[in-house]
This record gives C-alpha cells, structure tokens and sequence, in this order.
C-alpha cells in the first residue's frame, strides 16, 4: 500500500507538519488550508495576514519550528508508519461528520481498518480476572463477526479487547492520546505490534 503522504509534495508534507505542531487548534487549522488552498502558502503568508485570521503570535512563530518537523519527517519514514489528513481520500468518512474532526492522523499499520465496521470497546484498568475474559470474548465474538474492535491501549480492559479482537478476524484499532513516537504503557508494546499487523494504531500527536 502506498503511504498517504506520497500524494504530498515535500514542501506541502512539511507544511502541513508545522501546522499541526503550532498548536493551533484544529478547526482553525482546516480553515486556514482552505482559506489559503494549501498550507505552504500558509508559512510564506505576513505576519500581518495571519493575525487578522487571528492566529496568535506563539502560533506564527511555532509555524516555523524545524524541529518539530524533522522528527515527524523521521518517524514516517519508518515502515508502516504515516498520515492521514481530513481533505485525503482515505481519511475516515465517519470523522468527516462530525463537528470537529482531527485535521490529521498519525498511523501506524493499515488504514483501511478505520474505514470498517467498528464498535469501541473500553473499561476499567484494574478488572477482575472474570472481567478480562469476557472482555476478550466479547471482542473475539464481535470480531468474527466482522467488527473491527476499536479501544485505547490501556491496561485491564482495553488491553483485553484488542487482544480477544486480534483473535478473530476483524482486526483491532487502538487510539492513543500520547503520540506514537514511543508505545505507553510500556506492558503492551508487544500488543501495539501485534495491532499494526492486523488493525492501526493512530493518534493526533
């Protein structure tokens, strides 16, 4: 499968990069591609220009942070990792409807995953053993039933779905608050693996 940003040029790719990490919330990120047609033209516009679309002083200066952008640039370059931005064709249909959609996803593992049939799947991070296991059957049953089990790679109950989801043939999606630079919890970096082999982990950061 080839990787979401090929459709990206260079300076587009990093363009978009130092958006994401200005800071700027999100909404305000989409209407500033959109307003502008692309987000290198974003970087080249005045300062001027960019606080009457009331971007604020932190958020210009961040737009041009190199290193930020390096280390993003590192990471995709990985295997299986990449991006997905909301005007991509393979961004999630169902993220488009709502009121405030992520302006990109991080990934690692296989994308068309978020585009399935899903059921979320979260709970407590400390069940008993008996709260595991039907936890982990559930989402196996689900699974084979051709439900793609989505959860946040949390310990307890989280970490069970994705495990008993794995066991069938729907695969698993773990979305994760913390980036993907590096797998927390440390426990479940061999979960994380097993999901970017048969599901997608993603993040916004």
């Amino acid at each position: 499968m080839a990787s979401s940003v090929d459709t990206l040029s260079d300076c587009e790719l990093e363009s978009r990069l130092a958006l994401i990490h200005s800071k700027l919330p999100r909404q305000q990120c989409i209407s500033l591609v959109q307003h502008f047609t692309n987000a290198r033209h974003i970087r080249e516009a005045s300062v001027s220009r960019l606080k009457a679309l009331n971007v604020d002083d932190i958020g210009i200066q961040q737009l041009n942070a190199e290193q930020d952008i390096s280390r993003a640039l590192a990471w995709l370059s990985h295997p299986g990792h990449g991006i997905l931005f909301y005007d991509q064709p393979d961004y999630p249909q169902s993220l488009r409807e709502i009121n405030d959609p992520p302006f990109a996803l991080f990934y690692i593992g296989d994308p068309d995953y978020l585009n399935q049939p899903q059921l979320a799947m979260v709970g407590s991070r400390t069940p008993t053993a008996a709260g595991r296991q039907t936890a982990s059957d559930f989402a196996e049953h689900l699974s084979n039933a051709g439900i793609t089990i989505t959860s946040g790679l949390a310990c307890g109950i989280d970490a069970a779905c994705h495990t008993g989801a794995l066991q069938g043939i729907a695969g698993s999606v773990a979305v994760v608050a913390n980036g993907l630079h590096t797998i927390y919890p440390k426990s479940n970096t061999q979960l994380a693996a097993d999901i970017a082999r048969n599901g997608c982990i993603i993040s916004e950061a």
